[in-house]
């Protein structure tokens, strides 16, 4: 799992009487809570916006408060709706042999049979929602799509079954109505193959109509 560590220090001033200035500034205002505690603190923005593009929503990372190491996870985190930076993070504490309710990203594996026929694949969940010991939260969940075809779906309830998640460390706690992934057909594949199946009616019909019967009037 990553792990990443940074200093900290005890913010004393409410968010709502630091200026904008400072918050746009060298730190970012946090807090560290659980069911136990609450410890408002400021992190140094240079250091976590660094490594925040490598950091998921279920990394666990050290907080270094007064010589003391604390392991968290981001709950929240809140931006800026004009300068898009870091305006606040909520970090929750794991406490030893603690069990946590949280959201393991998922990553798609292997190429979709449907693919090759002119299908694209629809990611509609990007997470699982998971409750596990904090030594269990894995960093990932892997999600085999290679034998996925046209109109395929797959449901958490399709996770389920397989063996890997029956003997997990963790329970899911998604819907397990939930869609994961499906694989559609493409506008382009589609139009192509509706304009295939109208040259192939259309070579059915003969090329020129046959003539009209005559009537016996006509016949006389």
């Amino acid at each position: 799992m990553s792990h990443y560590t940074f200093k900290a220090e005890r913010r004393t001033k409410p968010i709502k009487n630091i200026s904008r200035k400072a918050l746009a500034g060298n730190f970012i205002p946090a807090v560290i809570y659980n069911k136990k505690i609450n410890i408002p603190i400021t992190i140094d923005r240079h250091d976590f916006e660094k490594v925040m593009p490598q950091l998921r929503s279920n990394t666990i990372f050290d907080i270094v408060l007064d010589d003391e190491k604390l392991a968290v996870f981001t709950r929240e985190c809140a931006y800026d709706v004009k300068s898009h930076r870091i305006e606040h993070l909520d970090l929750y504490k794991l406490e030893d042999d603690s069990t946590v309710t949280i959201r393991i990203p998922i990553e798609l594996k292997g190429l979709a049979l449907g693919i090759t026929k002119g299908g694209l694949i629809r990611k509609h969940s990007t997470t699982l929602k998971i409750k596990a010991k904090t030594e269990h939260i894995p960093e990932k969940i892997e999600l085999d799509i290679s034998d996925m075809d046209i109109d395929d779906v797959i449901f958490v309830r399709d996770l389920l079954k397989k063996d890997a998640f029956k003997n997990a460390p963790y329970k899911v706690l998604s819907s397990s109505a939930q869609v994961l992934v499906s694989v559609t057909l493409s506008s382009r594949a589609a139009s192509g193959s509706a304009a295939q199946e109208k040259k192939a009616d259309d070579t059915k019909k003969p090329d020129s109509e046959p003539p009209a019967a005559k009537s016996p009037a006509e016949k006389s």
